[in-house]
């Protein structure tokens, strides 16, 4: 869009884009949370992870909302959307590299981090909001693309994208090694279809998480790179749509990922069919 007076202009249909994108993320991690929160089943360490990583990425989503008006301007609109996006895109990123590293260490059989959760997210937290408070007072959140943030080059590379790249690069080795982890462990079988149904396990409950962090966050730090080589012409700012269309997703997708594992199908599934009957009978049993 045209820069005049601090006001950026967003077209229609990327305002378009804004408004579903973001919607569909909210309820994607809102799905998220509700299922956390109502089945105790599903309260594992991994789990605590991937809930995390879906309250920032609601919150994020409210900030890529505000977009939606159709303009950018300097105001108090425009701050607290830089806040928002810097904050918890920041620590969505900090919890997904603690994720694939717990991953790692489960499918490795040492001892997973996930009994430190409450160290992990005073990290997490504390960190992310030094580095907020810190970016607020040195380069203020001004309108910049579709979306107001951090203006500075420097700053936006130091305050944020150096986080993304540490991020896919942990996310990517984890990966791989986890691959690796888990072949050598199905070598041990000899029965292929017992080999097969671990696979799939493994890679249903904790494997594709990576893939949607990989994939939702080399798109951002891919279009950055191209402008620090191509110096942010027009070309390269209508690509940065992909962002737009690509960032706001992520809840969605680990949503999708949940809620396709048989534990969660069938307690979302219990929850709507079940008759009173039944309810009473699994109680009765339960106890």
């Amino acid at each position: 869009g045209k820069i005049k007076n601090m006001t950026t202009t967003i077209a229609d249909f990327e305002v378009g884009l804004i408004i579903t994108t973001s919607s569909l993320g909210f309820l994607g991690s809102l799905v998220v949370i509700i299922t956390f929160l109502k089945f105790a089943e599903l309260r594992h360490s991994r789990f605590v992870m991937i809930f995390q990583i879906s309250c920032c990425n609601m919150m994020s989503t409210i900030g890529y909302f505000m977009s939606g008006r159709g303009y950018l301007e300097d105001d108090s609109v425009c701050q607290a959307q830089g806040i928002l996006l810097e904050y918890f895109d920041t620590a969505s990123i900090l919890w997904g590299c603690i994720y694939a590293v717990n991953v790692y260490l489960t499918t490795k059989g040492i001892k997973s981090i996930g009994r430190q959760l409450f160290l992990c997210a005073c990290i997490v937290y504390g960190s992310t909001s030094v580095l907020t408070i810190l970016i607020y007072f040195i380069s203020p959140f001004k309108p910049a693309g579709k979306w107001c943030w951090i203006v500075s080059p420097l700053y936006q590379f130091l305050g944020f994208y150096l986080f993304v790249i540490v991020g896919l690069i942990i996310n990517v080795v984890m990966y791989f090694l986890t691959i690796k982890e888990m072949k050598k462990f199905l070598q041990e079988f000899n029965d292929p279809a017992l080999s097969v149904t671990a696979e799939k396990k493994i890679f249903q409950r904790m494997g594709r998480h990576i893939l949607v962090f990989i994939l939702t966050w080399s798109v951002p730090a891919t279009l950055r790179f191209i402008d620090y080589i191509f110096q942010e012409n027009d070309i390269t700012e209508q690509i940065w749509i992909l962002a737009v269309i690509v960032v706001p997703l992520q809840g969605l997708l680990n949503s999708i990922i949940v809620i396709s594992s048989a534990t969660a199908r069938r307690m979302w599934t219990k929850t709507f069919f079940s008759t009173p009957r039944e309810t009473q009978r699994s109680l009765m049993f339960a106890e």
